[in-house]
């Protein structure tokens, strides 16, 4: 039973001389639901906890914790969307996955989806429990009162860093840390068991595709697992790497350089061109893959996109500047686009036109035929849901395989 907030309850209508009666005529809520609340068989929702905290004029954040706020502030509504903020700020900073929210404070997938996503708030049970794992106080994480408590260095993982020779040993020192097997990789990162292992004693590189995920995994900064330096935990752990540094069989190319039988060019475009010719319809893919010396071009090993199962005629490589995808994108990223893989799976990063724009997004299928589109800049570019009978407003282009940048030391 849960009775803390029940005792408060009867605190406030005894000091009041009030009877769950009163408390049931003012909020117009029915006998049984305040028999509930007072027997401490349920706990209100929130939504409720603030009205009765009006009716008895009472703090709300005493009422849901027993606790004084220590900014003295009263409150008048409880945002589920700035909770949300909260949360995903400080997994992030954490560098928790959803998978970790969900095994400390045994909520299901869904459910740590929803408070993410600011569909529902976590009741103060699970308030007291992310209270914990996100290292903050649960006032802030309700109200954002007080500034963001600091960051542990241990936690941000700068003093596990050891200085290793290749990127096996660092994905090795990762696993150990974290207690993993090559199967939990495997079964993450989404790549097989096989190409792990090859990861793991040093026999292949984790190629573009799928370093930033596996650093994500592992909680580590992707500069780290990939070149081993530790100067740039001040920067976000996303991919903000020059990936041809440790793939070979990525370069630049232009009219004088030699093309081998091993290699294949692709065009290269920025997304600025592609929204002039969609706006002035004039695109033409397969213009743009003859190239006819209008495009640049980027080379790729046959023997890579072989691997990936990807066929050259299908690749168009963009060089594209969309601050919804910041960090993750910085501007000036190149990506490669997969145009031969249309079926949309959910949490995967695509290339599409929506109305007449081109973009870059994680994208996610709904149950009643729509789409959510989801960005990284989730502050200033928040999730956008698309209705069934809209779904025609977005066209896919292909999937992301592949991305590089030039990381600015400047």
């Amino acid at each position: 039973m849960t009775t803390k907030i029940a005792n408060r309850i009867n605190e406030r209508l005894e000091n009041l001389n009030l009877r769950p009666s009163d408390l049931s005529r003012t909020l117009n809520v029915p006998r049984a639901t305040v028999s509930q609340w007072v027997n401490g068989e349920v706990n209100p929702r929130y939504d409720n906890l603030e009205k009765i905290s009006k009716a008895l004029d009472v703090d709300f954040y005493w009422l849901a914790t027993g606790e004084r706020r220590e900014s003295g502030s009263s409150h008048e509504h409880l945002s589920k969307q700035d909770v949300a903020n909260r949360i995903k700020r400080r997994k992030k900073d954490l560098r928790l996955s959803v998978k970790d929210l969900e095994e400390m404070t045994f909520s299901s997938n869904s459910t740590v989806n929803q408070w993410l996503r600011g569909e529902t708030c976590p009741n103060i049970e699970k308030i007291e429990l992310l209270s914990t794992t996100l290292l903050c106080t649960k006032e802030w994480l309700l109200f954002g009162t007080g500034a963001a408590p600091e960051i542990p260095e241990k936690i941000l993982g700068i003093d596990e860093y050891p200085e290793l020779p290749d990127v096996s040993e660092r994905i090795k020192h990762r696993m150990e840390v974290l207690d993993l097997k090559a199967i939990d990789i495997s079964r993450n990162v989404g790549v097989g068991k096989g190409s792990v292992h090859q990861w793991i004693h040093g026999i292949s590189t984790p190629s573009g595709r799928y370093i930033a995920d596996l650093a994500e995994f592992l909680k580590c900064d992707v500069q780290w697992l990939l070149t081993g330096k530790t100067d740039n935990f001040d920067k976000p752990t996303t991919a903000q790497v020059d990936i041809s540094t440790v793939s070979s069989s990525i370069s630049t190319w232009d009219e004088s350089t030699e093309v081998t039988n091993t290699e294949v060019v692709v065009p290269l475009i920025t997304d600025d061109e592609l929204n002039q010719l969609k706006r002035a319809n004039q695109l033409d893919y397969s213009e743009i893959q003859s190239g006819q010396n209008k495009y640049r071009g980027l080379r790729f090993a046959k023997s890579s996109l072989d691997k990936a199962s990807i066929s050259p005629e299908h690749v168009l490589c963009v060089k594209i500047n969309i601050p919804a995808m910041e960090p993750l994108f910085p501007a000036d990223t190149t990506i490669g686009v997969d145009m031969g893989r249309q079926a949309i799976k959910d949490g995967k990063i695509y290339a599409f036109w929506h109305y007449q724009t081109f973009r870059v997004a994680y994208l996610y299928q709904t149950p009643d035929g729509g789409l959510r589109i989801k960005s990284v800049n989730e502050t200033e570019y928040p999730e956008e849901k698309i209705n069934c009978s809209d779904r025609d407003t977005v066209v896919l282009i292909g999937h992301i395989f592949w991305y590089s940048v030039m990381f600015d030391y400047a």
